[in-house]
């Protein structure tokens, strides 16, 4: 029986507390489970000589871990309200709002299917191969938090940091030592279907705190008033909202770095140079929206952004400035230095010029 073939965390969990598996004469000769039975925790009312690899030291159970420091880098096994089964997480941080929430990583052992935003733990860490799925990460109470198993070293801490920085708030993406697995640049990647099955079963660890979140009681009908019209942004959250979509798999198929979507969310379209114009073309195209259905919204969004149209200058200036080689967008850029246009008129005919420049992208792509 090969490591794919060893014992899930629920198996192990069982033989922890019943002593009993139809595979005990693996577990016994198998060093990856005989390490991942050693890092369970054992319930206090479970008697340790029950288990046929009793010579192995337990971890703590979450009863005698109170005053352990949660720490970023450490190692945990979690308990997901109403279920039966735990996960194993790694500790990013605690919230400076709530110092109840965590924010954790997912650990997975799918490694074939690893993709660069999932990053390799050494075997020796576990006792097994496993990936840290940080595009994967998610809020909890430190209550859900069972036992400590181990802690990743300072390296990986730093990329498991840096990369989770990145995937939150944008930025530079940073340089990854260890990114386990190529990008995912098709929607029909194979690897898509590793991210659907952990996304959906993970919703049961993140529930609660997703649930307290969210608004008690029913809203008054009376103080009900009609919706206002959606823009481009609040149609690309909509999606988000669903469970089909997350804005770290929506990027990675727009082509879009998540910096550049977290401006569209928030509807800050470059209007004065339309270089947003082909992200939301590919937006479309990837959600499967009608163009139709977009027009409206993409204006109003526009109209909610910064800029105008660029005022020509002396073309002979501007192009005795232009360096050999330069592209001829930025030959152009170099032509329009004189000021921006911010009148209404202008901001109009911007718009226009913008959304004419999506409708041809669009056509391109299909």
């Amino acid at each position: 029986m090969t490591w794919q073939e060893c014992l899930s965390l629920i198996e192990l969990i069982e033989l922890k507390q019943t002593g009993t598996t139809e595979h005990v004469e693996h577990v016994e000769h198998c060093p990856r489970c005989q390490a991942q039975l050693r890092l369970l925790a054992v319930p206090a009312n479970i008697d340790d000589q029950r288990t046929p690899t009793g010579g192995l030291a337990a971890a703590p159970s979450r009863d005698g871990v109170e005053a352990v420091e949660v720490i970023p880098g450490a190692i945990w096994t979690t308990v997901a309200d109403g279920i039966g089964f735990r996960e194993v997480v790694a500790i990013v941080a605690r919230s400076r709002r709530d110092p109840r929430l965590v924010i954790v990583v997912p650990l997975s052992e799918e490694i074939e299917d690893a993709t660069d935003l999932d990053l390799t733990v050494d075997p020796e860490v576990l006792g097994y191969p496993a990936l840290l799925a940080v595009w994967n990460h998610g809020w909890i109470y430190d209550d859900q938090l069972a036992a400590p198993v181990a802690a990743l070293d300072n390296a990986l801490r730093g990329e498991m940091t840096s990369l989770y920085r990145w995937l939150a708030v944008g930025g530079e993406r940073p340089t990854l030592e260890r990114a386990a697995g190529p990008p995912l640049t098709e929607p029909d990647d194979a690897r898509n279907l590793r991210r659907d099955e952990e996304r959906e079963r993970l919703h049961a660890l993140w529930r609660r705190v997703s649930r307290d979140q969210e608004p008690e009681g029913e809203e008054d009908e009376t103080r009900l008033v009609a919706s206002p019209e959606p823009s481009f942004g609040s149609l690309i959250a909509a999606s988000l909202a669903s469970d089909e979509w997350d804005a770290v798999t929506l990027a990675e198929r727009a082509s879009v770095e998540r910096a550049d979507l977290q401006r569209i969310l928030a509807d800050d379209l470059d209007l004065t140079w339309a270089t947003d114009a082909r992200r939301v073309a590919s937006l479309v195209r990837v959600l499967e929206l009608d163009l139709q259905d977009v027009e409206s919204p993409l204006r109003l969004s526009l109209a909610r952004s910064r800029g105008g149209e660029p005022i020509a200058f002396e073309h002979y200036q501007a192009a005795a400035r232009a360096a050999p080689g330069a592209s001829d967008e930025q030959i152009k850029r170099d032509l329009l230095t004189k000021g921006i246009d911010e009148s209404e008129d202008a901001r109009a005919r911007q718009i226009d010029a913008f959304w004419a420049r999506v409708v041809e992208l669009h056509d391109d792509f299909n």
